[in-house]
């Protein structure tokens, strides 16, 4: 009943507005930055990353990752040519034309460099286009089955959590690590 009441104000804008001294203001926290790497660093093996001598090429699409990304590469050791990791709104890949030519400039960039692999993030740093050694592009789906069987070997039995758009190959792939797939 009472989020019924609230959703009716909300929904009715009828809520008073706030005087402008009622307003607070948005406070940073010093060190975010570093202090989030550090939090992710703190959370992978960095001895066996910087073992594997990693050679990638890493595409921040001119978007926020490349406010934390080069920073954290840095640290990971191995050979990482970082690209279009400036932020610039003006810039960022909206259309999929666009991102399918992002990619096939990712996969000549990995080709010519001669990397392991190829890593392009989407502005918002929230969804990520693998491209193999050779430049090939791996499929979204494809990647997705790739970390579930990596996660479901490491973790051992349990739930994996996925969309409701993978694959049904999920769920034989999860139970041959004794996983189930919700």
């Amino acid at each position: 009943g009472r989020e019924r009441a609230i959703e009716r104000v909300y929904f009715r804008e009828d809520a008073r507005r706030a005087f402008p001294d009622e307003i607070g203001e948005l406070r940073f926290p010093p060190r975010a930055l570093e202090f989030y790497q550090a939090g992710l660093l703190a959370t992978v093996d960095l001895d066996a990353i910087r073992d594997a001598r990693i050679k990638a090429v890493v595409d921040c699409a001119f978007g926020a990752t490349a406010l934390v990304l080069p920073g954290i590469l840095g640290r990971l050791g191995g050979d990482i040519l970082t690209v279009n990791s400036y932020v610039d709104e003006n810039r960022t890949t909206t259309s999929e034309d666009e991102r399918r030519a992002k990619i096939d400039e990712l996969a000549t960039l990995v080709r010519a460099s001669r990397a392991h692999a190829g890593a392009m993030f989407d502005p918002l740093g929230e969804r990520l286009q693998l491209v193999l050694e050779g430049g090939v592009p791996v499929p979204t789906d494809r990647a997705l089955l790739l970390l579930m069987d990596l996660v479901c070997e490491r973790q051992g039995p349990g739930t994996v959590v996925l969309p409701i758009s993978a694959p049904s190959i999920a769920e034989d792939i999860a139970a041959r690590h004794r996983c189930k797939v919700l």
